[in-house]
């Protein structure tokens, strides 16, 4: 019987060194897309842009890091879609035997803001408890091991952070984790901490997404009034 990978083994076979420049860069431009959508947008040149900027750099990650796995640039399975609660989307991501989404935090360490979505998401990884002792530490049920990719971009746009993760189940502690600025030797031009240049044609869709988005929650918000 083969051995079962550890969850690192696991978190490393689905997120490839090969993939890391290509994440890092769909998180750079995302930010950038988002950030230029606030700058050439007449209805975010006021402090409404600030309120909104965690929103919109969310929307130009999703929307970019989807069209490089379209593309081929980065090696995974991705669709956008309606989180089980609420009137949000996210990205499910699928590589290998792992699930994932991208979420922002505040420090490499610590979790996100728990939401019940993602407690319910993070709640896959919790053991078999009929294994051995050896085997909890190494085994999970059902067999995707979810994960998560955290980033947190700087009010200038340089990314501080980011992180393939999988996250325990019951505590705030991480089954694997691997730190994608601290293991990848990139080119000074590929440098992850500086701001990206934006696709102008990638923008002017972003623009229109995240403008439609915050109709869509405007009407929500009426709605339930």
């Amino acid at each position: 019987m083969p051995k079962t990978k550890s969850f690192q083994q696991r978190l490393e076979s689905a997120y490839p060194y090969e993939t890391y420049a290509n994440t890092l860069r769909a998180l750079r431009e995302g930010v950038a897309a988002g950030d230029d959508v606030i700058k050439g947008t007449p209805m975010f040149s006021t402090e409404v842009g600030d309120d909104y900027r965690g929103l919109i750099r969310r929307a130009g990650i999703l929307q970019r890091f989807a069209e490089m796995c379209k593309a081929g640039d980065l090696s995974f399975k991705c669709a956008l879609t309606p989180m089980p609660r609420g009137t949000w989307h996210w990205l499910d991501i699928f590589s290998g035997d792992c699930h994932g989404h991208i979420v922002r935090t505040e420090d490499p360490m610590k979790f996100p803001e728990d939401t019940p979505n993602r407690q319910d998401a993070r709640a896959s990884n919790m053991p078999n408890l009929f294994e051995t002792e050896e085997e909890r530490i190494i085994r999970l049920s059902p067999p995707k091991l979810y994960t998560w990719l955290t980033y947190r971009a700087a009010p200038d746009g340089r990314l501080s952070h980011a992180l393939w993760q999988a996250p325990s189940a019951n505590t705030d502690e991480w089954l694997a984790r691997i730190n994608l600025m601290a293991v990848t030797v990139m080119k000074k031009s590929d440098d992850a901490t500086r701001p990206a240049k934006v696709d102008p044609k990638s923008k002017m869709k972003l623009r229109d997404n995240v403008v439609a988005l915050i109709e869509t929650k405007k009407k929500n918000d009426d709605t339930k009034r």
